[in-house]
C-alpha cells in the first residue's frame, strides 16, 4: 500500500481536519478524511461541534472506465451536553467512460442517496444524473447534455422533486490547455414543484461565461 497524500487543515475558527489518500494496488485509490467542519460549527461559546468523517474508493479496472463510490457522516451537537444531535448520511456510487474506440466521446453518471436526522424529523432523499459529452471538434467545441433527478423527501408522495434537463456547448481557446480560457453557452430546463405540490416553477436558467483560468 502506498500513501501519497497527507493533508492537515487549521483555522481561526479551530476547524480542522486530516486526510490521508493512496494507492493499495495499482488500480485502486482511497481517500480518507475526519474533522471537524461546517460552516464554522463548532466556534463559538454556544458548545457546538460538528464531527465528519468521509471516505471514498475509486476504480480503474480497464482503460477509460473508473467506477467510484464514497460515503459521509457528519453529526453536530446543537448544545454541550443536550444529548441531541443532528445527523446527516450520504452515500453515492459514480462510473465514467472515456471512449478509447470513439475519441472525444465520454459518458458519465452518478446515483446518491443519504438521510437527515434532525430530531424529531428524519429526512431521507436520493437522486442521480446521466450525463455525455462530445468532442465536435477536438481541442476547441465541445457539446454536452445531462440529465439529473432529485427527491428531497421521499415521504412526500408525488410532490417535492427536481427534474433538469442540461444542453451545453463551449469553445476552447487553447487546445493544449482546454481549462485556460473557454467561451460557455448552456441551457438548462428545470421542472420542479414545491412541498406542497404546487405546479411546476418558471425558472428555467440561460447562461452564457467567458471563463479564464491561470
Amino acid at each position: 500500500s502506498t500513501i501519497n497524500g497527507l493533508g492537515l487543515g487549521l483555522s481561526s475558527y479551530r476547524d480542522q481536519g486530516i486526510m490521508v489518500s493512496g494507492y493499495p494496488v495499482e488500480m485502486l485509490k482511497y481517500y480518507l478524511f475526519m474533522g471537524n467542519s461546517g460552516e464554522s460549527a463548532n466556534s463559538g461559546s454556544t458548545g457546538r461541534n460538528n464531527l465528519l468523517w468521509a471516505g471514498r474508493l475509486e476504480l480503474k479496472p480497464v482503460e477509460g472506465l473508473r467506477i467510484g463510490t464514497a460515503y459521509a457522516n457528519t453529526e453536530k451537537s446543537k448544545i454541550t451536553g443536550a444529548g441531541n444531535k443532528d445527523r446527516t448520511q450520504v452515500w453515492t456510487l459514480d462510473a465514467r467512460y472515456d471512449f478509447p474506440f470513439l475519441e472525444g466521446l465520454t459518458v458519465a453518471g452518478e446515483l446518491i442517496a443519504g438521510n437527515n436526522d434532525e430530531p424529531p424529523d428524519v429526512a431521507v432523499w436520493h437522486g442521480f444524473y446521466i450525463m455525455g459529452a462530445y468532442w465536435i471538434i477536438p481541442g476547441h467545441l465541445r457539446g454536452a447534455a445531462r440529465f439529473e433527478e432529485f427527491d428531497p423527501d421521499t415521504a412526500l408522495t408525488g410532490a417535492d422533486y427536481l427534474h433538469y434537463y442540461t444542453f451545453d456547448i463551449a469553445y476552447h481557446f487553447n487546445p493544449d490547455n482546454v481549462q485556460q480560457c473557454k467561451l460557455q453557452l448552456e441551457y438548462q430546463l428545470r421542472e420542479e414543484t414545491d412541498q406542497a405540490g404546487g405546479g411546476d416553477k418558471a425558472d428555467n436558467i440561460f447562461r452564457l461565461a467567458l471563463q479564464v483560468k491561470y
